[in-house]
């Protein structure tokens, strides 16, 4: 695959990666509910876990062809079972830590809750491999599948995933800055909980 032939995803599939970055899910909220929490650094320290994750799939997709993945559908259906109970944990544990909890939590590992949540979330989540290796067919010709060219592919939706992600922390932490309530802090912690939790129940519903 040319340098043009790149550009020319870059700009077909490029808005349709920074458009998918942009819609709101369990990542989204992980890095509200972390931000909110603790600062930016906290919520960079989650992109960087959501991030590996990413990355993480991008060279499985690449790695394997389509033949490989259909004979694993049985691992990936129990990925996603472990992803659906590891999302109604996190938001189960929001809604019913104590401030004590927490702290303490914070103390023995300061911003690291956010960074192994965010990596947790994406590996347990097939949807993003699915996702990787039905766009092959749709932009790079059969023939010139490789793994460099699919690596590059998948590098298009990881950038525009750590744009979106990067604005929303700066966003978050302006506004954590600005906002010392207390209060304003707790509901936000348990609005983030109760939508883990809903969205844990939503995707049980589409697997089972």
């Amino acid at each position: 695959m040319s340098q043009t032939d790149f550009l020319n995803i870059i700009v077909v599939f490029g808005p349709v990666a920074l458009l998918m970055a942009m819609t709101p899910g369990p990542d989204f909220t992980i890095i509200t509910q972390q931000t909110l929490k603790s600062g930016n650094q906290a919520g960079f320290l989650t992109i960087l876990g959501m991030v590996l994750g990413l990355l993480f799939h991008a060279l499985l997709a690449s790695f394997l062809s389509m033949k490989t993945f259909n004979k694993s559908f049985i691992l990936i259906e129990w990925t996603q079972y472990a992803g659906i109970i590891f999302l109604f944990y996190l938001g189960i544990t929001s809604l019913f830590k104590s401030e004590k909890e927490e702290e303490k939590a914070d103390k023995a590992q300061p911003n690291k809750a956010g960074f192994y949540s965010g990596l947790i979330i994406n590996l347990l989540n097939p949807k993003i491999f699915i996702f990787y290796l039905s766009i092959l067919p749709q932009f790079i010709q059969a023939e010139f599948i490789s793994f460099k060219n699919t690596l590059l592919i998948c590098s298009i939706h990881i950038t525009a995933s750590v744009i979106t992600m990067s604005l929303l922390v700066v966003f978050l932490s302006h506004l954590r800055e600005r906002i010392s309530s207390k209060k304003f802090f707790k509901f936000m912690q348990k609005l983030c909980g109760l939508s883990l939790i809903f969205f844990s129940v939503y995707l049980s519903f589409r697997v089972f």
